[in-house]
Order: structure tokens, then sequence, then C-alpha cells
């Protein structure tokens, strides 16, 4: 059987290698993908390619000057690891490394994927806040601790640091182990603190492995609505990494680093004085969702956009006494016009463009590639 193109199947390699397979994804990425806008140009130009995604420049740089701002009265105790599965881009990682003052002391990854693009845009210390299993994607984390990055990993299971164990062998390099903590979402994490030990234990004694703390993230209370509910429940996190703390010192196993907390909850890890670093990852950007927090004063956080803007929708359905049947004309916009639209959900929002446009005000300033975009590979 010939292909289209008249190429035997034959001469297709089944078992492409990793660097071969890299070459066929950069050789299909450059075919395949479109810059919306180059820099210079404006967001409103007619030949600015939508949809775009556009990240605001004064809007970031904000951001991360009010997480310096919040991080403050910790320092030198608790350091941020921004989360970059929000964005998976490197040139924004590395500004917001460049913007920290200081604060920022590496960054989480949660797929094996975008820790290789982190590293590849010069992003050197990774934590990848995930538990890893497969064999291709142990030896990938290996082979980037093994080119020089600091690379940690996730563990709930004694397979495996087993296997974790097994190919930082293989490679001849170290990598960094963290023991996660079930302290609430029931997703993953061993249960007890003993099972914590017991698994800090064994990654102390296997080759390849450095135990280097606990996670203890509680993904669910990043958008529990209420502050003081919000605050609750990390108190209770708070208990459960003490607990960790104390029980693995006991054990002989200083624990370096207790990690965890999200963009809903990390002021109240930060300040709790059980954890060591915290992982905002949506603050730097921040989404829909997170507008429906409510803060101190009882007051849903706001999202700041120029208009025109779209920040919620309704959509018509089918029938009922409420049912939408029609919006007047003067709430639509004009054909043509650019609307800057917020999404409910920036991690999957990102992972669907291959750039994104730096703009301040309307300018496009620079073009950023989402390099670390994919189906999780």
């Amino acid at each position: 059987m010939a292909s289209a193109a008249g190429t035997s199947e034959a001469a297709v390699p089944k078992d492409l290698s990793r660097a071969g397979e890299q070459a066929v994804t950069a050789l299909m990425r450059a075919v395949l993908r479109r810059v919306p806008a180059v820099s210079g140009a404006r967001l409103s130009d007619e030949g600015t390619e939508t949809p775009a995604l556009v990240f605001d420049a004064d809007a970031v740089e904000h951001n991360c000057a009010r997480l310096r701002e919040v991080m403050t009265p910790f320092e030198g105790a608790v350091s941020a690891r921004p989360h970059v599965k929000s964005h998976k881009c490197p040139a924004l990682a590395r500004r917001q490394l460049e913007l920290s003052g200081g604060t920022c002391k590496g960054i989480c990854a949660q797929k094996v994927c975008e820790a290789e693009a982190m590293a590849a845009g010069g992003v050197r210390d990774i934590l990848l806040s995930n538990q890893v299993v497969s064999a291709p994607k142990l030896a990938r984390l290996a082979a980037l601790a093994a080119s020089g990055c600091a690379v940690s990993v996730l563990v709930d299971d004694a397979d495996q640091v087993r296997f974790a164990s097994a190919a930082a062998s293989s490679a001849h390099t170290t990598l960094g182990v963290l023991v996660e903590v079930d302290v609430g979402q029931r997703r993953c994490g061993v249960a007890t603190v003993p099972e914590a030990v017991a698994l800090a234990k064994l990654a102390t004694a296997m080759p390849g492995l450095e135990f280097r703390g606990v996670q203890c993230y509680h993904g669910a209370a990043q958008h529990i609505r209420d502050y003081e509910a919000r605050k609750a429940a990390i108190d209770g996190v708070a208990g459960i990494a003490r607990a960790c703390v104390a029980q693995l010192t006991a054990a002989g196993l200083p624990c370096a680093t207790v990690t965890g907390g999200g963009s809903g909850t990390f002021e109240f890890e930060a300040a709790s004085g059980a954890f060591t670093e915290v992982q905002p990852g949506s603050s730097v950007v921040w989404d829909r969702d997170y507008s429906d927090n409510l803060g101190p004063d009882g007051k849903r956080i706001e999202l700041d956009l120029d208009d025109p803007r779209v920040v919620a929708a309704v959509a018509a359905s089918g029938g009922g006494a409420d049912a939408v049947a029609a919006v007047a004309d003067e709430m639509l916009p004009k054909v043509r016009d650019r609307v800057l639209l917020a999404p409910g959900h920036c991690d999957p929002t990102c992972n669907l463009h291959d750039f994104a446009l730096w703009a301040r005000g309307d300018v496009v300033e620079e073009v950023m590639e989402i390099s670390a975009r994919s189906p999780g590979l």
C-alpha cells in the first residue's frame, strides 16, 4: 500500500528515536503554526489574526509586583515556586523569575513535556509536581537532571520510588523526590503521616534519589469562595504539614522542603509557619473563575479589562420561562470589532495556542511561544 504521496508504509520507521520524534514535531509545528501578529503590531489592527492569546504586560508586571509584596514578610523563610501549567510559556516563566526580586526560586511543571520545554527555554530549577510512572517519561526526566537541571518529582507509591531510582541510576544522575501527602482532596498522595515517613525512608535508601521534603497541596481549596472558609481549610493542611515534619525529623529524616499552596490560598500557607515554599500559578495572569473568590472584606476579586470586554456569557436555551430568546442590538459588538475575553480557566486556554502576544496597551511588544502546550506526552 502506498500513501497519497507515493511513499510506502515500510519507509516510515515504526519506532522513532526521541531525537527523531522531536525533529518531526518541530517540522510539523513550523508548517502548521501561524503567528497571529508580529512585534510592533497593534491588537486593533485588522492584520492581527484572531483568536489570539494576549498577555497584558502591565497586568502581569503588576501581578508579579503584588506577589513580591505578599511574600516580603516571609523573606528568608518561604519562597515562591510559580506553577507554569497555567501559561506553559518559557518566556513568561523567565520574566516571572526576573521580576520576582529573589522571591521565586524556580518553577513547578505538571507534565514531563512542560519540564522539557522550560529547561530548553533556560529555566533550570524544576519541580515536577506530579507522579511519573512510565519508563520513557522517567528516562526523559532523568535526562533533564543529567543535563544540569535541578529536577525533583513527587512520589506517593513505593513502586514509583523504585522506578525513579532505576531511571536516575541508568542516567548516572540524581533526582530529588518529595513525598506527596493527601491533605483533603482525596486525589493523590499518601493517606497518612506514617506512610509518608515510610516512603521517605525508602527514597533515602534508593540509589539515584535524594529525599528533599513533602508536598501538601489542596487543589480544591483554591476555589472555596468564602475567605474565612478558605483560610480554615489551609489551617487544616498546615496541621498535617507540621505533623509530617515532626515525624520525619523524629525518624532522622530532615525535611528541607514543605511545598504547596496555589493562587487561591498561598498567602495562608506562607503565613502558617509550616511551609517553606508556595506554588501560585494562575496569579500571574488570573482568570474568570478566581474572580468569584471573596477577599477578607467579603467582596469579589475583580478583573480589570479595557472595554470592550466579555467576562461572562449567557447561553441561549431551548425554552422555559427564563430562556434567553434574544439580545438587544446595542449590547452586541459590531462586525469586525475586537473583543477582549477573560477566560474561565487560564490553563486549558493557553494550551489551545501556539503563541501569545505580550502587549502593552494596544501594542504588541513581543511574541512568546507556548512551547509547553501539548496533549501531555
